[in-house]
């Protein structure tokens, strides 16, 4: 029965540390399929080099810090769905319970105040987490202009979903809180999502 040495063993071990795996648990788990792998086929009568390589690429043949992403893709995989529901859910709620206080404000109908306290509120304590914890998540996969545009939306949403709440219960600092608000909205966030969305659908075009 052929086993492996030492040394070939510390070779395997070098060619999976090299993929830089978080995981202790699972880089120990492959390190041991890795070696069964190589020495059944170096049973089969490989020579050792060709049969860790058969080994590697029936194993991870992407890579193994491409297993280790799977891994957490999946086992963050129901706290991603049931985040895209509250951001997509507190949204809707924020934004119609805002909307409506439009509505009832210029109309003078009674209730606008208790729309507004909802639908700010909404926004403050609900979408604009959601948003910072999505922001934290994917800040790998976003541009340095992406990133600007999330942060900047952020406290655009902050300063207006306070500012709104101030003016409805009539504190100080309402206006200054809404003024600021504004201010990042129309000239930082609004100029950089539509200048995204118009590079991406032109890159589309080109494609």
């Amino acid at each position: 029965m052929i086993g492996l040495s030492d040394a070939q063993f510390e070779m395997l071990e070098q060619q999976l540390k090299k993929s830089e795996l978080v995981r202790i648990g699972l880089y120990h788990d492959l390190l041991d399929h890795y070696y069964c792998l190589t020495e059944s086929f170096m049973q089969q009568g490989f020579a050792f080099e060709e049969a860790a390589q058969k080994a590697l690429t029936e194993l991870a043949p992407e890579g193994f810090d491409t297993i280790e992403n799977e891994l957490n893709f999946l086992l963050t995989f129901k706290f991603q769905i049931k985040m895209k529901r509250l951001m997509y859910s507190g949204g809707f709620a924020s934004s119609f319970c805002i909307s409506l206080f439009f509505l009832f404000k210029i109309q003078h109908w009674p209730g606008s105040g208790w729309l507004a306290i909802t639908g700010f509120g909404i926004l403050l304590l609900v979408l604009v987490p959601t948003l910072f914890v999505s922001l934290i998540q994917n800040s790998a996969d976003l541009s340095r202009a992406e990133k600007v545009r999330f942060v900047t939306g952020l406290f655009a949403a902050i300063f207006l979903a306070g500012g709104g709440l101030f003016k409805v219960g009539h504190w100080p600092g309402a206006s200054a809180q809404l003024v600021l608000g504004f201010v990042l909205l129309s000239f930082v966030f609004l100029p950089l999502f539509f200048w995204q969305l118009y590079q991406k659908s032109a890159s589309q075009l080109a494609v």
